[in-house]
């Protein structure tokens, strides 16, 4: 094999072997052309943004914990493009309503609560799933469990 010809990339390398919700994640900052993307829970779900990020040349991923400034603002950059709620799928709706005044219309909330998280999270899924909160909400079938929510408002 020559070494133009091993050069090639192909689907299975990195860092395009990713699975499940990576892989949504990715996809995700493609088709939004996203450019702030707020990570809140689990530092490693913030590793295929960043690599989608970096490979498409624009945009920040900022881990965020919930923490507020003086003011009691969400101490957030802003308008936020796509949400990734990983860990405690109690806090969910809490994290969710602080960033709401930064999302665009048109960002994605997804929620990634693992095995259980259903009802752990009810409170939050309430709130994406109900007529008129100004979401279109989708459970997608990855990993553990995903929520989909479109901010349309």
């Amino acid at each position: 094999m020559s070494n133009s010809a091993s050069a090639v990339r192909t689907i299975d390398d990195p860092p395009h072997r990713v699975d499940g919700v990576g892989t949504l994640l990715r996809q995700l900052v493609v088709v939004t052309d996203a450019e702030s993307v707020v990570v809140c829970g689990n530092a490693p779900a913030a590793v295929p943004l960043a690599e989608a990020l970096r490979e498409y040349g624009r945009g920040q991923v900022v881990a965020w914990a919930g923490e507020e400034g003086r003011d009691g603002r969400p101490v957030l950059p802003g308008p936020v493009d796509l949400v990734v709620l990983v860990g405690d799928p109690e806090r969910f709706l809490a994290l969710l309503r602080a960033m709401e005044p930064r999302l665009l219309p048109g960002a994605v909330v997804v929620a990634c609560g693992g095995a259980g998280a259903a009802e752990r999270a009810a409170d939050f899924l309430a709130h994406v799933r109900a007529p008129g909160s100004g979401y279109v909400s989708q459970p997608l079938a990855l990993d553990d469990g995903v929520e989909m929510a479109v901010r349309s408002a």
